[in-house]
């Protein structure tokens, strides 16, 4: 059985966060266990697939029609076998084959204000298609779960809604010294309005000065969108490092070597910064959203809400935690296991 994936994010984006990591899961899973699929990536070019083994089918695009909504249903008009499936909110309206979707988070209906007022239009209109033409919805966390239910309770039933944990472990296991000559408190992901850093920035003023902390705020991730005033108000302060996008490699020496790994978002549809910094062995602090939701780990402390004495409270608590896991740890998913879940659902959706 072939499942079509549209991997057209990856021909288009360098610094791959997001929606881009969580297909390189899929197939980082694929690659340990194919299972009795066959996995085609799906773009309108080759590049940027090179690090995909799986032969890409290449459907052109051509202007003005719809890559998603007109070239690939004219591509696939023949075919009814196999499966379709959206990796980011959206799939062709008309196929003849079932479709899966993920729908990573409900950001634009939970929180629409912090997102591109651009890509609100579009998900609030490719969402609902998807929800009503899909023959599963996959989703990375119980909350986006309880989300669909509540934002569209005559489009999608609990039975068809599969949650699926990301996997921990894309990230390289590396040793060596530590990347900076002092401590420091890590945040990790795009710098962007959901994720609370006004906020964050102020909880960690609060408990430097109350503590007297030698430690360094590393923000680590892509520059989003509405940010000018925030990097504008860190811009010139010593204490607080921002380093933009790293690579892999880095990426998993920064989170390996953090005192503590601090997630201040004010909504997550997973969180896999959460999980890659406990895969690296680090202590990790959360609001109650996302993944965090849904886990309990002894390196993990969940703050008590979203404001900035929860966050304070929660950092304070984090230096707490353990250094080493105890007995009993629970396991976090591998992108091996991930996969597997994947590959249960295409397998119910062609029976």
């Amino acid at each position: 059985m072939d499942v079509l994936m549209d991997v057209r994010v990856l021909s288009v984006q360098n610094e791959r966060s997001g929606i881009a990591q969580y297909i390189l899961g899929l197939f980082q899973g694929y690659r340990e266990y194919a299972g009795s699929v066959r996995l085609v990536p799906m773009s309108f070019t080759k590049a940027g697939l090179e690090d995909l083994s799986n032969e890409p089918a290449i459907i052109p695009a051509r202007r003005p029609f719809p890559w998603l909504s007109f070239m690939v249903p004219w591509a696939l008009r023949k075919r009814s076998d196999g499966v379709f499936h959206g990796p980011a909110f959206a799939v062709p309206p008309r196929l003849s084959m079932p479709k899966v979707a993920t729908i990573h988070d409900l950001t634009f209906c939970r929180l629409p204000e912090t997102v591109d007022e651009a890509t609100v239009r579009y998900l609030a209109r490719v969402v609902p298609e998807a929800l009503r033409t899909s023959a599963a919805i996959v989703v990375p966390s119980s909350e986006v779960a309880q989300d669909l239910v509540e934002y569209y309770p005559h489009l999608v039933q609990k039975d068809r809604i599969h949650v699926i944990h990301e996997g921990a472990d894309r990230l390289p296991r590396v040793g060596g010294a530590p990347p900076l000559d002092v401590p420091y408190l890590l945040h990790l992901g795009t710098v962007e309005p959901r994720k609370n850093l006004p906020g964050l920035l102020s909880a960690w003023d609060a408990v430097r000065h109350e503590h007297h902390l030698p430690h360094q705020l590393v923000l680590v991730g892509n520059r989003g969108w509405k940010t000018e005033a925030f990097l504008k108000r860190v811009g010139d302060r010593t204490d607080i490092r921002v380093t933009g996008y790293l690579p892999d490699e880095e990426l998993a020496r920064f989170l390996a070597h953090a005192d503590l790994v601090v997630t201040s978002s004010r909504y997550e549809g997973f969180g896999l910064p959460i999980v890659e910094a406990l895969h690296q062995g680090s202590r990790v602090v959360s609001t109650p959203t996302g993944v965090a939701r849904d886990i309990r780990h002894p390196r993990l402390h969940v703050t008590a809400g979203f404001s900035e004495e929860d966050l304070a409270e929660g950092i304070v608590e984090g230096f707490q935690l353990p250094r080493e896991d105890g007995d009993g740890m629970p396991a976090l998913f591998a992108w091996q296991d991930t996969w597997k879940a994947h590959h249960d659902v295409y397998r119910e959706v062609m029976s």
